[in-house]
């Protein structure tokens, strides 16, 4: 299955020429007419930046680029920019807030956004109130000198971006950080390389339970499914970029009800092409 997923991802990093960062840009949960951009805009004022308003406007695949939105998980936050809606305002600045802590001691920039994101908590928490309303929103940061622009378009926040993102392939906090990463034998190109432990979209085996890792060591998860990066950036573009992208490969359907809260299933269809050429590959997939 995974060596169909890869196919899917070789496909789609081939046809849309992604660059390295742009391999690690996902698409929200919801449809562009669906959704806003909220922006936070933060001016130089004398010096240091400063908050100065919040905004909504239109969503676009160019935009969610410059954003670097990616999509977070609980083990970290690994951009500034992130669904919000009007229930979740103060949790979702405060996501922001740890990135800004996370990063602010690596770069000026960041430092002197972070300390006015600190001073003007109060006053984004309630302008962001006041301009959402029901729909779905992506907040992102905008500065604006002599022209506005995403902090995204940044070429240092794109590198702090980029190297946040291949952490994931390895890192993980079990109450403690674990890195797993070795030298080996990667599982689908077959290539010696620096291998990953935590680079597959699924969870074949559990590694939250120390029990449950090879040797009882959590460190040592690369040995259970070796994944090299050009491999694991292929995983996930065929993920991210392929199969969500078309409603056809994936569903989802009710497993049960607790606490009156529906729990969802959810299922994919792995197109596997077997017998046929690449050309012929390539063809099908196009087709799909």
């Amino acid at each position: 299955m995974l060596d169909a997923i890869k196919e899917l991802g070789d496909y789609v990093k081939e046809k849309e020429k992604l660059s390295d960062v742009e391999i690690f840009i996902e698409n929200p949960p919801f449809s562009e007419t669906e959704g806003r951009l909220i922006c936070l805009n933060f001016k130089k004022l004398e010096g240091k930046y400063d908050y100065i308003s919040c905004h909504a406007e239109d969503i676009t695949e160019n935009k969610l680029t410059k954003c670097l939105y990616t999509e977070s998980v609980a083990q970290k936050t690994k951009t500034f920019s992130l669904n919000i809606g009007k229930t979740n305002v103060e949790s979702t600045v405060g996501k922001i807030e740890r990135w800004f802590n996370n990063h602010k001691d690596e770069n000026e920039l960041i430092e002197s956004i972070y300390n006015a994101f600190i001073n003007q908590k109060a006053n984004i928490i309630s302008d962001l109130k006041g301009a959402l309303s029901s729909g779905r929103y992506i907040i992102t940061i905008k500065i604006i000198n002599n022209q506005e622009k995403f902090l995204g378009e940044i070429e240092e926040i794109q590198r702090l971006f980029k190297r946040d993102n291949i952490h994931q392939l390895y890192q993980r906090k079990f109450g403690v950080d674990i890195e797993s990463k070795g030298t080996g034998t990667c599982f689908l190109c077959n290539n010696n390389a620096e291998v990953y432990g935590f680079a597959s979209p699924f969870g074949f085996y559990t590694v939250d339970k120390r029990g449950f890792s090879p040797y009882f060591e959590q460190k040592d998860t690369w040995k259970q499914l070796p994944i090299c990066f050009d491999c694991a950036v292929s995983l996930r573009l065929g993920m991210k970029k392929f199969i969500d992208r078309h409603n056809s490969l994936s569903f989802r359907f009710i497993d049960g009800v607790k606490n009156n809260k529906k729990i969802w299933i959810r299922c994919y269809i792995i197109p596997k092409f077997i017998f046929v050429g690449a050309g012929e590959r390539q063809k099908k997939i196009e087709y799909l």
